[in-house]
């Protein structure tokens, strides 16, 4: 595990939020601008609770990795793009549904397949098609949000 400082997880959250944003993508409101200002306090010496700080480093690493998707693999769940700003800072068995991190989840499934040479396609009739030595490989993303969710 590599060890990140407060400034470069802040440093990876702009980054992010300015590829989308040229991609006519604006992300960076919402609870995206909420990790940012809190990542931003926490570099200044600022109290912020370490359960916030952990929250806003696993959703930037979420969002580093949906990133480095092909914009061209985008173009089907543009429309789903702006529920990334929404939902709890920190996902707790109290939250309701949060499509934004639904999202973000199949584009994290879909960057780890492009990442060994997979193709993804996030259109239906799965969240991501694939095709694989010739034959089509569709992925259903299914976020466990309880530990009862995760042990099926």
């Amino acid at each position: 595990m590599v060890a990140r400082t407060l400034a470069a997880i802040a440093t990876d959250l702009r980054d992010v939020v300015r590829h989308f944003e040229l991609l006519g993508l604006p992300i960076g409101r919402g609870r995206i601008r909420s990790y940012l200002e809190l990542i931003d306090a926490a570099a200044r010496g600022e109290h912020v609770e370490r359960s916030l700080i952990w929250a806003t480093a696993c959703e930037v690493d979420d969002l580093v990795a949906a990133a480095s998707l092909d914009p061209a693999s985008l173009g089907p769940v543009r429309h789903r793009m702006a529920k990334l700003c929404a939902g709890d800072l920190v996902l707790t068995s109290k939250s309701r549904p949060d499509p934004g991190r639904d999202l973000c989840f199949e584009l994290v499934t879909a960057a780890m397949l492009q990442k060994i040479g997979v193709q993804s396609k996030l259109e239906s009739p799965s969240d991501a098609v694939n095709m694989v030595g010739g034959q089509a490989l569709l992925v259903e993303c299914k976020r466990p949000t309880t530990f009862a969710a995760l042990g099926r």
